[in-house]
């Protein structure tokens, strides 16, 4: 790969386009710089003879010692990294924008000395177009390879030498041989994009000497003065790099060699072209080697981590040792720090024994203390009056007696009771007497009209005819008698029916009640309404009027007693006069006014009696009944703080009324609750928001607080109460008087005498209506009537026609077969039984129920005399008792006195000696804690000289000599006590198990040869080589991975890059084509690697110019104007800011040379921001002067055939054109 400014050409490859500007990639082009220095090789060795280091294009790959040590393996791979972020990174600026003359990267002079065939030759170039042209041998081709090699190509690169000594002059002069050859390529470095602008100025001379026998040999940078600034090759290819000049792509720089292959190659040469000349084929090679790298990366971080499992097995190993080694003094330690705890303990126990003997003094003290108060209380007690005693013999006294007079009124009541129950008892005995007799004498009736019927059946059948007489007179009996009992039948049905009429009649007669009511209230109503209608239109501009036709005057009486200071207290009213609705919430008006209820607004607030009693001396007097009411609030003298509205969406009375005076707001907190009573737009969404449900399932309400939620449109209102929702609806219609003027209450009062009025009218129609129910449900009721009494007429004469049935039947001749009469009677004679008996039950219930009501009343007194005597016994009982409990108590109290003098005496030794014990136990616990305290002190000294040796990272063993200073009594005061839980005895056992185990390791120490110290330091060198071994396995991972990620992703954008670049060429070729009327596309095949030109020329005839010819198959001319196309439209997407065309006319024919000399300098005039150079040998006299075209003609060259002498001679060129 080139080895100069074309491995850093990322701005022709824009494919990381989310990395654009990125300062971070820019800061890594000095490691990219290093990497190619170290892959270029050194300059020198390229003067000396062979410069093959500078043109490797491959990365090398690691030395087996860079295998063996993966720092430097991760090292590679992070040059590797920025390599290729370098290749293919982010996208730089245009250079010189279009549209104003180039200002940076352009050639300004060329200068060579010993170059080649040229001794001396300076060439100025203009910012534009530039045409070089002369014979051949005249030293064109030298000026294009001196500015390759001065702005760091190879020698291989020109295609004239294979070492960069070869294209020193070698003719003789008149001083000798010389020694080097210096070529000096001077850059303009104006304007925003020029490099290091403050060093360097507005031009920068890059000098490159080729020294043949030693001296220096490499690049100089200068400045604008000729001033020397930098050798350092990095910084050569640095400035390249900021002004994108590019020598080795064939595209900037087109010389013969590479002309002659692009036009004698193959498809796959042409392809080859495309990619090198695009620089993806750079790319792709840095791609290829860094997977090579990223291999050898597996294989390193393979090798550590082989590397690294050895490695932690001798650190447990020698850590196990070192261990071993630390036991003896682990162990002695932990004696010692047994012996404190042990020694703790010991003091521990004494202070639990200690304390435990205080807290037994004390008991016994307050035991003492408390016997003695019981004591002095039972003297007292024992010695005082003895009035109780005489109470309660009194009480047993008068309970008695009101026990013996209540005994006596109940037996009174019981004696009255049962002379009461005799008459009501026998009564209930006769009533069940007479209804068995009125069941058997139902079923005898049965049977005596079932023998009737049949001995009339067997009448008919001996009489032989339905036609005689007595065969009808019996028929028409039968038929009556049926008729009868239908009649009879009816009787209950028409007495129902009659009784329903009756009920409907009557709550018809409760309806036209109620309708007339309903329409007088209307009445009232409407009345009401006119009345405040001609208050509000009489009162002018009074706005109190809107609450009521005599709150004005109210108002008016109250300020003047106010003015005469008849008030105690401060008065203020109406309350509709300090409200208002807060801005942003008037839709909530009318139903927080509905919230407060009715008579509200037009009172007025209180704080004393006797202003209440003026007040309603004042509404006396004007004349108020109802209206104008008075509040008696407290008077707090600061305004009560109200929780707002509980959630979000939803309003309070409070939080929309906004309240000019204090004692107004607090006296609706206090009498209208206006904090918990919570407004909202809809029931479904303030139920939404509010309502919820607890633990136990119950519906609440949310915040606590809220009692009632009234919601829109009508001012229905739900509430929670008992775990039950229940909703209440509106029927008064909402008014707005808060906040409003006058002309809007009179048109309020206007629209409400309408809707009053429709009232009114709906009412009357409803009690018209009621009124004619009425009246046909009384019709109906006397239907009814007058049918019951129908029915009974009907049975009258039914029993009237059977009697005179009857009657001619007992006249009639005697039937000899058989006579009724007998079984007639009999029926007759039943009924009659069963009439007199209902009639005898009828009179015993009748009296039974007049009794009822005597026996009733004694029963009451007496069980009110029954639980009143209870009551009394019960407390005579109780009164007992508490009189044999309190001669008990009298006793026992004196027994108690003495035994309570007893335990005291017993309490006061028992504390004397436990006093004496518990002096004993101090002093052991004193003791045993100045023991703990300097064991304390010892362990705490050691633990610090532990502590010190280990932060110095020492091995913890005891210096020899070493001596524990003994504490002093300050040393020892500072001691905290230290609380062991344990017991002593465990702690002891622990202590000899533990000097056990220090005498065993002892004797292993004794065994070792190797010292503590050697151990440690051992250990802590294997830890840190582990530890940096897992950090280079853990960083080598995290760099493969990273790698793998953006490989993957570049060689991606690197397929979508190079499809761009295919296209962009396809369109831009077949539009240069199109100046000299041709026609062609160019064929990509990516997976063969081939690129196919394919033209066709517009000027044959249409048969011809149908048929598409292959470039080979094209002449000279032809091909040469087609790889000129090609070329251009390569460089189309190419931002370096001179190309350079060596004999690109050679094979055109006149015509066709003509057509793109001049489709050239139009199409580099159209770019001024970029340079030219184009060197020909042909005659250029068809070229047009111009101020952006210069021409420079060599001198043919000099040919001597003098031998010895040189074969080419080169003169200073002369401008032919400006």
């Amino acid at each position: 790969m080139p080895a100069t400014s074309g491995r850093r050409r990322s701005r022709a490859l824009a494919m990381d386009e989310d990395d654009a500007g990125s300062p971070a990639k820019r800061g890594r082009k000095s490691s990219s710089l290093a990497l190619e220095e170290k892959q270029e090789g050194d300059e020198q060795e390229a003067a000396a003879g062979d410069d093959e280091n500078i043109e490797n294009n491959a990365v090398a790959p690691p030395t087996p010692n860079r295998r063996r040590r993966a720092s430097q393996g991760e090292e590679l791979a992070e040059n590797q990294e920025t390599l290729v972020r370098e290749s293919v990174g982010s996208p730089r600026r245009a250079l010189n924008a279009p549209g104003k003359p180039a200002e940076a990267g352009i050639i300004k002079r060329v200068y060579v000395e010993n170059f080649m065939c040229h001794p001396k030759l300076t060439v100025d170039l203009c910012r534009n177009v530039n045409f070089i042209h002369g014979q051949n041998g005249s030293g064109k081709s030298a000026i294009l390879a001196a500015i390759q090699i001065c702005l760091g190509a190879g020698a291989r690169r020109t295609n004239r030498a294979r070492n960069l000594k070869e294209l020193v002059r070698k003719e003789a002069s008149a001083g000798g041989t010389p020694s080097c050859a210096r070529i000096r390529v001077t850059v303009l470095n104006q304007g925003t994009d020029g490099y290091k602008h403050d060093i360097y100025g507005d031009e920068i001379t890059v000098e490159r000497t080729i020294a043949l026998n030693g001296g220096f040999n490499g690049f100089k940078l200068l400045d604008r003065n000729g001033k020397e600034r930098s050798r350092d090759k990095k910084d050569l290819h640095e400035m390249l790099d900021v002004l994108n000049i590019q020598v080795e792509n064939p595209v900037a720089v087109l010389d013969q060699e590479e002309a002659k292959k692009f036009l004698s190659g193959k498809a796959q040469d042409k392809y080859n072209f495309f990619l090198k000349a695009s620089e993806l084929e750079r790319v792709d090679r840095v791609y290829s080697a860094t997977m090579d790298t990223l291999e050898e990366l597996i294989e390193a971080q393979r090798k550590v981590s082989q590397s690294l499992q050895s490695s932690m097995e001798r650190v447990d190993r020698l850590r196990e040792n070192y261990e071993q080694h630390q036991e003896l003094e682990k162990l002695e330690y932990k004696v010692q720090e047994l012996a404190v705890k042990y020694a703790w303990a010991i003091y521990g126990t004494h202070e639990e024994r200690h304390r435990s003997a205080l807290e037994k003094l004390r008991e016994f003290e307050q035991k003492a203390a408390a016997k003695q108060d019981e004591l002095t209380q039972a003297e007292e007690a024992a010695n005082g009056p003895n009035d109780e005693g005489k109470e309660k013999t009194q009480r047993i006294k008068d309970l008695s007696d009101e026990a013996g007079e209540q005994a006596e009124l109940k037996q009174k009541l019981e004696a009255q009771l049962k002379e009461t129950m005799v008459p009501l008892k026998q009564r209930q005995r006769d009533l069940a007497t007479w209804q068995k007799r009125h069941q058997q004498a139902r079923r005898a009736v049965a049977e005596a009209k079932g023998k009737l019927q049949e001995v009339r059946e067997e009448i008919v059948k001996k009489a032989g005819s339905h036609e005689s007489e007595e065969a009808q007179r019996a028929e028409a009996l039968k038929s009556a008698e049926s008729e009868l009992e239908e009649a009879r039948s009816k009787v209950n049905a028409l007495k129902q029916e009659y009784t329903d009429a009756q009920r409907a009649a009557e709550e018809a007669e409760v309806h036209v009640t109620s309708a007339r009511q309903t329409a007088r209230r209307a009445e009232q109503q409407m009345q009401s309404i006119e009345r405040q209608l001609a208050g509000l239109e009489s009162s002018g501009n009074n706005s109190l009027a809107v609450f009521g036709a005599r709150v004005s005057k109210v108002a008016k009486m109250v300020e003047d007693a106010k003015a005469q200071r008849k008030f105690r207290g401060p008065v203020e009213g109406p309350i509709g006069k300090y409200l208002k609705i807060v801005p942003g919430k008037e839709m909530y008006a009318e139903l927080a006014e509905l919230a407060l209820g009715s008579g509200v607004l037009d009172r007025f607030v209180v704080t004393n009696d006797s202003d209440r009693k003026l007040v309603q001396e004042i509404r006396h007097k004007a004349g108020c009944q109802q209206d104008c009411g008075v509040f008696q609030v407290h008077n707090n003298n600061s305004r009560f703080n109200v929780p707002g509205p509980p959630v979000e969406g939803i309003e309070t009375v409070a939080s929309v009324l906004s309240v000019e005076s204090d004692l107004i707001f607090n006296c609706l907190v206090d009498n209208n609750r206006i904090e918990k009573i919570a407004l909202g737009k809809s029931k479904d969404e303030s139920q939404a928001k509010l309502l919820a449900t607890d633990a136990s399932g119950r519906a609440v309400i949310r915040g606590g607080k809220i009692a009632q939620v009234y919601f829109l449109p009508k001012g229905d209102m739900w509430q929670v109460k008992g775990g039950q929702t229940s909703l209440l609806s509106n029927e008064r219609k909402m008014r707005k008087t808060i906040s409003v003027d006058m002309s809007e209450a009179i048109a309020a009062a206007e629209r409400d005498g309408e809707q009053c009025r429709a009232e009114l009218e709906k009412a009357k129609k409803e009690e018209h209506r009621w009124e004619g129910e009425h009246t046909k449900l009384t019709r109906a009721w006397n239907q009814a009537n007058r049918a019951r009494h129908t029915n009974d007429q009907k049975i009258n004469d039914l029993i009237a026609q059977i009697d005179h049935i009857k009657a001619e039947m007992e006249n009639a001749a005697p039937n000899t077969a058989l006579d009724t009469s007998v079984y007639e009677d009999e029926v007759q004679q039943r009924e009659e039984d069963v009439a007199k008996i209902e009639a005898d039950c009828d009179r015993l219930k009748q009296e039974i129920e007049e009794m009822k009501p005597a026996v009733s009343e004694i029963k009451g007194k007496l069980d009110e005399v029954s639980i009143r005597n209870e009551k009394i016994l019960e407390d005579l009982k109780t009164a007992e008792y508490d009189m044999t409990q309190f001669l008990e108590t009298q006793s026992q109290k004196k027994d108690a006195i003495q035994k309570k003098r007893d335990k005291l005496e017993k309490y006061t030794a028992a504390i004397e000696q436990h006093q004496r014990k518990i002096d004993a136990i101090a002093e052991e616990m004193e003791k045993a804690l100045r023991t703990a305290r300097v064991l304390h002190f010892r362990l705490c000294y050691t633990r610090d000289r532990r502590d010190s040796r280990a932060h110095d990272r020492t091995p913890l063993v005891e210096a020899e000599g070493d001596e524990i200073p003994e504490p002093t009594a300050a040393d020892l005061e500072q001691i905290a006590v230290v609380k062991m839980d344990k017991d002593p005895k465990q702690i002891e056992s622990k202590i000899t198990r533990a000097k056990q185990k220090v005498e065993q390791e002892r004797e292993k120490r004794r065994l070792l040869n190797e010292s503590m110290e050697e151990a440690y330091q051992n250990y802590i060198t294997a830890q840190e080589e582990i530890d940096s071994k897992s950090q280079e396995v853990e960083k080598l991972e995290t760099t493969i991975k990273e790698l793998k990620v953006d490989m993957t992703a570049r060689k991606r954008r690197w397929k979508q890059f190079r499809k761009h670049l295919e296209k962009t060429t396809a369109i831009k070729f077949s539009e240069l084509l199109g100046l000299n009327k041709y026609k062609g596309e160019l064929t990509f095949d990516h997976d063969s690697s081939t690129l196919d030109l394919c033209v066709q020329k517009g000027g044959a005839s249409r048969v011809d110019a149908s048929q598409t010819k292959d470039v080979k198959a094209l002449s000279g001319g032809e091909r040469s104007f087609t790889t000129i196309c090609l070329l251009l439209a390569l460089g189309e997407k190419l931002e370096t800011p001179f190309r350079i065309m060596d004999e690109f006319d050679v094979f055109l024919d006149p015509q066709v040379r003509k057509l793109t000399i001049k489709s050239l300098i139009f199409l580099a005039k159209q770019m001024e921001h970029r340079q030219f150079i184009f060197i020909t040998p042909q005659d250029l006299t068809g070229v047009d002067p111009d101020p952006q075209l210069k021409i420079f003609k060599l001198r043919p060259p000099a040919r001597y055939n003098v031998a010895g002498a040189a074969s080419q001679q080169t003169l200073n060129f002369s401008q032919q054109k400006n």
